[in-house]
């Protein structure tokens, strides 16, 4: 439009181009899926395109926390998603931890050179790694070598074969460009293949409790959103919070699966030993990472003592112990107290204080919209 003058002169393509640009982006979201990053993006991008409209400057740190606040005001359960912590965390060390650093280093042209180059990528995963640790219980010390080379593989080779292709599917001109954009992509396949097969490239950690990724958290944002030496202070909260984290986490002397089928015991040396030699079993491999685990130590004797207390695994007579747990049918032995877990229900059993038996996660039952889909 700026190119025709009698259009450039009255009209303004600026606003023009936001109006179209805001109507594709809508587009997009809605063939995402509506996700929680796709959405955060959509709403990042109709304020500054907002902006435009009204001739106004939207700043990109407060339109990430406004987002934020919005977003949690409709659906507060969000808080505890994966995808909206990783996202949001992710922008929010780009756009003001980032920013304040890529400032500092601009009279020093090699170390900013350095830290344009690999910078957000080194920033993206320090800044995450506590919410990878907390979901999925690994550290991948490669990632940022991963990144940078499928990002620069993909950004400079693969989207441009892909858009030309797109400009020539009308004249069925696309196919060598699909084909070469292929090629592409196998070959960043076997490098991220090859990346995850070098010494330690996935390393697993125990679970931490909740309260922990919380401190943690709050110290993110002080090093994000402090513009003085009290960012520092950030990096000890970060290290309260994985202290905190792993200090208090309960974690239970026994776990019961598969209607007691599958059972897994927390022995003295925090490993755990398991009756279930299936090593593909869904509740003993997500356990087994849970405790930092790669593989399942064998249980020698099915009768097991924590804490003086005799915990007897059987499934056809009754033995003297403070507590027989039956897989099967119901059996019931006098005077021992008896456990005859369902079927597709999990349990956690902690003997601190007497034996105590409660079903896996059940504190979740406490959250209203848990309460709301039960009902549903």
């Amino acid at each position: 439009m700026c190119c025709v003058p009698c259009i450039a002169l009255r009209v303004n393509p600026k606003k023009i181009a936001a109006i179209i640009a805001l109507g594709i982006t809508f587009l997009y979201l809605l063939l995402s899926g509506v996700q929680i990053p796709a959405l955060r993006s959509f709403l990042m991008i109709g304020i500054v395109l907002l902006g435009v409209l009204l001739d106004r400057r939207a700043f990109s740190l407060y339109t990430l926390l406004l987002i934020g606040f919005c977003m949690l005001c409709i659906r507060p359960e969000w808080i505890m998603s994966i995808s909206f912590q990783l996202s949001f965390m992710a922008m929010l060390g780009l756009v003001s931890l980032f920013s304040q650093v890529n400032m500092k280093l601009k009279p020093y042209k090699k170390l900013h050179f350095i830290w344009m180059l690999m910078g957000a990528n080194l920033l993206i995963e320090l800044l995450l790694m506590p919410y990878v640790m907390y979901h999925f219980n690994q550290v991948n010390p490669y990632g940022v070598l991963g990144n940078l080379t499928v990002s620069f593989l993909f950004s400079f080779f693969v989207m441009p074969l892909l858009f030309i292709a797109c400009v020539m599917m009308p004249f069925g001109w696309d196919i060598p460009f699909l084909q070469g954009a292929g090629w592409i992509l196998d070959h960043i396949s076997e490098v991220c293949l090859w990346i995850g097969q070098l010494p330690y490239a996935d390393i697993l950690v125990p679970s931490f409790s909740g309260m922990g990724l919380w401190i943690v958290s709050l110290g993110l944002g002080v090093l994000c959103l402090a513009q003085n030496k009290l960012r520092f202070a950030g990096i000890g909260i970060v290290g309260l919070g994985l202290l905190v984290g792993y200090a208090y986490m309960d974690r239970p002397d026994l776990l019961i699966a598969d209607g007691g089928k599958t059972v897994l015991v927390r022995g003295p040396d925090n490993y755990l030993y398991s009756n279930q030699k299936d090593v593909n079993n869904w509740n003993l491999k997500r356990w087994l990472k849970e405790n930092g685990q790669k593989e399942v130590l064998p249980l020698a004797d099915n009768t097991i003592t924590l804490a003086n207390k005799q915990i007897v695994l059987s499934d056809k007579k009754c033995h003297q112990a403070d507590l027989l747990i039956v897989s099967g049918k119901k059996q019931k032995c006098i005077g021992i107290k008896t456990f005859n877990p369902k079927k597709y229900t999990n349990y956690e059993l902690f003997v601190n204080k007497g034996i105590f038996i409660q079903q896996e996660n059940a504190t979740m039952a406490n959250r209203l919209w848990f309460q709301q889909g039960e009902n549903k």
